[in-house]
């Protein structure tokens, strides 16, 4: 290919050049404003944008380039610089001199230069971030940067610059906004200098706290969290790290007629260490997803987690107002969560109770609790005994509950018309669950872990499960596995069986008679004990297998001969577990 110095070329893309394609072009086009540098090495690079003083955009897609030219800082016209698939730790003092920049994405960076402010027409500052946690770099100045929209995260310091006040003239800021190093923050006025309130385009909001300061003053921590108000058209937040007792006035209800995000979509609640009582969320008509992790000190989740109490007084106040009219009027149903789709309660060591939404016995309103709930997640509450009645969640698809050594009923699990994956591990107190469902065949996967009281619902139910395609069962006691049914899931691709136990007397792996029905299994997993010396011959009918894994059998020498007739085995895996 030839380029010659007439052509009126403005765009032009290199792939993986290695200096060849370049030897074929006679110079670089004068009048160059698009260039796409997709190479392996990035030798010419350099060379290129000396001789481009007039690109606008630039992007380059090599891992090899650990390092922007100072040659940069010549395009006094560039607007778009994209370096996000690149390894650059660290941008030149030059690139302070594009005051034309408006887009500016990065990754794998380390530092800032000092000048960075400088960029007065930055509208966008995107980080491909590869981190987990709090960025390691500041930004210093951040503030001058009015023109700013997307700015995906602010590290509070006490350094100069560093300030939460920084924010507060990026009024035109958007999309996601994460503020780390709030335990920086000393008061309700310096937090409320970043105008979070007025921010309207931020939608996801995350709000952290390092590790750090566990002393500091409770009532100052709570006052720095007031300050931090968001706009109420904010659709997602996550609090992380926050250290005081209570939960700010912005995210309970308002003179018991509304809350102020009536907007929120999505809300992540993490390490909230020193809080006793979850938030008013009820109420919320646009939560579609909760998540609340680590909250040490919640002991109980009652009525007010239901805003059940609020519902309540508007509608006595309605039926006041209306009783002299219309003493016969009917009061209108009450829907809690209404919208909520899903819900996961995860790492609360210290919470015992979780009640349900009870309507007092003196008022006359009917109530509906998460009534659109697809998914719910209960994992590390070792002091949680029972769950509130599942018997109206007729929508739930997912169940998850894990690690809960207390746990012992599921109430009307039965109900669940709807669910599709059941999830059961680690809950060895766990009895009170029928597995007699009134829909078994909407059932597709089934775990069940660490639960051997469950063992006797689930053989006399496990037939009925006619859909079921993935099947999972760990016990201790694999004499009271429900295997003598498996024969009717015509419908398993994957199935696993296995126990830990090392002092069992059996001598072979417990197995039925006829497997014939098992026409469509594809993946079998074993996990067995010591004393086990050989497989059961019935595995060498699954004509479908493709993957077999044997594990923990110990006792095994050979295999058998038969393992040759597995036509469509493509895996075997033998092993120990550990």
């Amino acid at each position: 290919m030839v380029v010659s110095h007439n052509d009126e070329v403005v765009h032009l893309t290199v792939v993986l050049s290695r200096g060849k394609m370049l030897k074929n072009i006679e110079g670089i086009p004068p009048n160059l404003q698009t260039l796409y540098y997709i190479g392996d090495d990035g030798i010419m690079l350099e060379d290129i944008l000396e001789r481009s003083k007039y690109l606008s955009v630039l992007k380059v897609d090599c891992w090899d380039v650990t390092h922007l030219p100072n040659a940069v800082g010549n395009m006094k016209h560039l607007r778009h610089l994209d370096m996000s698939q690149t390894r650059i730790a660290a941008l030149p003092d030059s690139i302070t001199k594009l005051y034309n920049l408006m887009t500016l994405k990065v990754s794998r960076l380390k530092e800032i230069p000092k000048k960075f402010s400088n960029l007065i027409n930055l509208r966008h500052l995107e980080f491909s971030t590869i981190f987990s946690g709090r960025p390691s770099y500041l930004i210093p100045g951040i503030g001058q940067l009015a023109n700013l929209r997307t700015l995906p995260y602010f590290v509070v310091s006490q350094d100069k610059g560093c300030q939460l006040e920084e924010l507060e003239h990026l009024r035109n800021l958007r999309g996601e906004l994460k503020i780390f190093g709030l335990e920086n923050v000393s008061s309700f006025e310096s937090a409320a200098k970043a105008k979070l309130s007025e921010k309207s385009s931020i939608q996801s909001l995350t709000l952290s706290w390092d590790d750090t300061n566990e002393d500091c003053d409770d009532n100052n921590i709570n006052s720095v969290m007031e300050g931090l108000q968001p706009h109420p058209d904010l659709k997602s937040l996550a609090i992380n790290g926050f250290k005081g007792s209570r939960f700010p006035s912005w995210m309970v209800a308002k003179d018991h007629l509304m809350v102020l995000l009536r907007n929120l979509v999505h809300l992540r609640l993490e390490k909230l260490g020193k809080c006793e009582q979850v938030p008013s969320l009820g109420d919320l008509p646009c939560l579609e997803s909760l998540d609340m992790v680590s909250l040490h000190n919640v002991k109980r989740i009652g009525a007010e987690f239901y805003g059940l109490l609020t519902h309540l007084d508007i509608n006595a106040r309605s039926s006041a107002s209306c009783s002299s009219s219309t003493s016969s009027r009917e009061v209108k149903p009450v829907t809690l969560f209404p919208k909520l789709r899903r819900f996961g309660l995860r790492n609360m060591k210290r919470l015992e109770e979780w009640s349900d939404a009870m309507v007092p016995s003196d008022s006359s309103s009917s109530i509906k609790v998460f009534p659109s709930l697809r998914y719910l997640e209960i994992e590390g509450l070792p002091k949680l005994a029972f769950l509130p009645d599942m018997e109206n969640l007729t929508s739930l698809e997912v169940l998850r509950i894990e690690r809960c050594g207390s746990f012992a009923c599921i109430r009307n699990l039965n109900s669940l018309i709807s669910l599709e994956f059941l999830y059961l591990d680690d809950c060895p107190a766990l009895l009170g669950a029928s597995l007699d469902m009134k829909n078994p065949q909407s059932l597709r996967a089934l775990r069940i872990s660490g639960c051997d009281k469950l063992n006797p619902s689930l053989s006399n139910n496990l037939e009925k499960f006619t859909s079921l395609e993935r099947l999972k069962i760990v016990s201790n006691d694999p004499g009271s596995w429900p295997i003598m049914v498996l024969h009717h899931l015509a419908n398993l691709r994957s199935l696993e069986l296995g126990g830990f136990s090392d002092i069992l007397d059996l001598d072979h792996f417990p197995w039925p008679h006829s497997i014939t029905n098992l026409v469509s299994l594809e993946f079998l997993r074993l996990r067995g004990w010591p004393k086990i010396t050989s497989l059961p011959d019935q595995i060498q009918h699954l004509s479908t297998l493709r993957t077999l894994e044997i594990r923990d059998f110990e006792g095994l020498e050979v295999l058998p001969e038969w393992m040759g007739s597995l036509r469509n085995l493509r895996e075997l895996l033998i092993g120990v577990l550990f």
